[in-house]
């Protein structure tokens, strides 16, 4: 089973490390925004990016589009790529620092939303390392190193109160033992739930999934922790119950409040033991 992890943090690291270099970090701080916004208005603020290694990082900062399907993979598109995003309305300054370790810059951002916007708009703002070659020694021999690079993605949503639409449902449900290798999880089960922003409006989901016996006995809980769907977009979310109940037949209810005007409810009905995966059957080719 794939789980899925949402983060809001991106770190590239690259592996061949010939020889030892100075520790380059750096912290952003807020790595979520979240700004209530009116058609036609202007909007400032800014982010604080803090020196933390021991040597100066030069730093470029960016506006990117991240699209994430269902299971939770990012993909990144250029700025005003994706429909829905706001990428296109931001201005950033600086979009290039040199960062002391005891240092803090300021990053500014604003934008103007259009007159005919309604619902939510989203970006990202890349706060990322620059990787700077290494030059050769005294004696003219050139040190192979590739250094860890960081980059933060800030998730950066504009929401417009005024013709917004939160709408969502639960498009699917399914319950499965952890997988043979997954030892941590034995003594239990995975619920998934599939959320499905159905509206203009930017969605953080929180609830619950409540496992019953056929007659209606609640025999196990367990809590869906808050996260988010951009309008348009459906998400994946796995949750782990921790009591696995007796051989029998059940119904796993999952209930989520998105912050609409009713909770939505799913369900899937599984039996206790699950019946075993089938093996896969080798090709045996001939097929066209």
């Amino acid at each position: 089973m794939k789980h899925t992890a949402i983060t809001f943090l991106f770190a590239v690291a690259a592996a061949l490390l010939a020889a030892a270099v100075p520790a380059r970090a750096f912290n952003v701080t807020p790595l979520v925004v979240e700004i209530d916004a009116e058609p036609g208005q202007s909007y400032t603020g800014q982010l604080r990016v803090s020196g933390a290694g021991v040597d100066v990082e030069s730093i470029k900062i960016y506006a990117l589009d991240w699209d994430r399907n269902a299971e939770g993979v990012y993909r990144p598109n250029p700025a005003g790529a994706l429909p829905g995003t706001c990428s296109a309305w931001l201005s950033l300054n600086p979009t290039q620092i040199n960062l002391a370790p005891d240092r803090e810059e300021i990053v500014k951002y604003s934008f103007t939303v259009p007159e005919d916007a309604v619902g939510s708009y989203w970006s990202f703002i890349m706060v990322e390392g620059v990787a700077t070659p290494e030059k050769p020694d005294d004696n003219g021999h050139r040190q192979v190193v590739i250094g860890a690079r960081l980059r933060y993605a800030i998730r950066f949503v504009v929401n417009i109160k005024e013709g917004a639409l939160p709408e969502g449902k639960i498009s699917a449900m399914t319950v499965s033992a952890p997988e043979a290798a997954d030892a941590e999880h034995q003594d239990g089960f995975f619920v998934r739930v599939l959320f499905e922003n159905t509206g203009n409006a930017y969605l953080k989901p929180i609830g619950y999934v409540d496992i019953r016996t056929i007659d209606g006995q609640s025999v196990a809980k367990a809590g869906i922790k808050e996260f988010y769907v951009f309008p348009g977009k459906s998400i994946w979310v796995d949750v782990y119950v921790d009591k696995l109940p007796g051989s029998g037949q059940y119904l796993g209810l999952a209930v989520l409040d998105y912050g609409g005007q009713a909770l939505v409810a799913g369900e899937a009905r599984f039996g206790i033991p699950f019946e075993p995966v089938p093996e896969a059957v080798p090709d045996q080719g001939g097929g066209q």
